[in-house]
């Protein structure tokens, strides 16, 4: 039992937060993306299932028995507690690559209480760890060298304590769509700072960094705890919460590669946003509020971006709710005489509604 604690306590470079739920037909993709990465440094991936019913916990463990060495007892380990089941092992061939896997007994979603206590089973790990890396059940990595490259240019960039690499948007449906998070030559290779972001983000609408190529720094996250929970729980998804916190307190470092593919039409947060008005608008109204937040707890120092980025969600609610000559109004006429947002708006709309011409349409561009 000594040797198992010690294994616990190991000194992983990274950990990998996989939160996973009814990913059945896609998990098994985001756990190749982490055996097959190859790296200088031991890291230990957190695959917490929150009580699928689809299967997903049966695909897990099939693949745990086939790619892990669960018979060496000085390394797994086998816990059972009221909230989940926990196994840990080693990859058989990647030495360098552990998994954590938790079996929730009975699903966490919806209560502030119920997620900070899954988050808090995988902080255990993550402390442990220097670097956070995240990737859901439905994304997955295709860079075998992704978590060397980032822990590189954030062992050489001391100031930076996030970086990002390019994201390919994939739908469930029908395939690659072709886009890129950033989208090409919108965002350059190096440092990033909050304006460039807020810039790109707040003021033309571009989709900037995805939270499933982002590595932070475990000891910045850490800092001041309390401060940072309460700002994250302001918003209604960590993604932005994490992007704001971490690039309004340091800068951030973009690796021009593409790291993984995020899939859209899955069945997550995105899908139930673009099918469910009631739910879209009670988010949409979070996240206004959660800017709000940010505007007062950064004393207002980017104040002209949080006001564009708000006027543009309150008018895409109005033609989500089918007023339809709401760009009428003065009040809208900044932000829609900027061509970008348009362009944008116009972007999102057909990559949703109509995927097979948006792809279409970005392979005509690419040529």
């Amino acid at each position: 039992m000594e040797e198992n604690k010690s294994i616990e306590n190991t000194n992983f470079k990274v950990c990998v937060r996989c939160l996973t739920y009814n990913h059945a037909l896609f998990i098994e993709e985001a756990m190749n993306g982490f055996c097959m990465q190859e790296t200088s440094f031991p890291f230990v991936c957190c695959v917490v299932d929150d009580a699928s019913t689809d299967g997903e916990p049966e695909i897990i463990r099939k693949y745990l028995q086939e790619h892990f060495d669960l018979e060496d007892k000085t390394i797994v380990r086998n816990e059972e507690t009221d909230d989940y089941v926990l196994t840990f092992a080693r990859h058989k061939t990647n030495h360098n690559c552990f998994f954590v896997v938790l079996y929730l007994k009975y699903n966490h979603h919806g209560k502030q209480e119920l997620k900070r206590r899954k988050l808090h089973y995988v902080s255990k790990w993550e402390d442990n760890c220097k670097y956070i890396a995240f990737c859901e059940g439905d994304d997955y990595w295709v860079d075998k060298r992704k978590l060397q490259k980032q822990v590189q240019v954030l062992e050489e960039n001391s100031e930076c304590v996030i970086s990002f690499c390019k994201t390919i948007r994939i739908s469930a449906l029908d395939g690659e769509l072709g886009a890129t998070i950033p989208l090409n030559k919108h965002i350059k290779e190096g440092i990033v700072t909050i304006y460039d972001f807020l810039e790109e983000q707040f003021m033309k609408g571009t989709w900037t960094f995805h939270i499933l190529n982002s590595m932070i720094r475990t000891d910045f996250y850490r800092f001041n705890e309390e401060e940072r929970v309460k700002f994250m729980c302001q918003f209604p998804y960590n993604d932005m919460a994490i992007m704001l916190w971490c690039l309004s307190h340091g800068n951030g470092f973009y690796l021009d590669f593409i790291g993984g593919r995020y899939r859209t039409q899955s069945g997550g947060y995105n899908y139930k946003y673009q099918h469910d008005n009631e739910f879209a608008f009670s988010q949409a109204q979070k996240l206004i509020n959660g800017f709000k937040y940010f505007d007062e707890y950064s004393n207002y120092k980017y104040h002209k971006y949080v006001k564009t980025r708000i006027k543009r969600m309150e008018y895409n609610r109005e033609v989500n709710q089918g007023r339809h000559f709401v760009f009428l109004k003065p009040y809208y006429w900044d932000i829609i005489s900027n061509f970008t947002f348009i362009k944008g708006a116009i972007r999102n709309y057909i990559s949703e509604n109509w995927p097979s011409l948006f792809k279409f349409i970005i392979r005509l561009n690419n040529k």
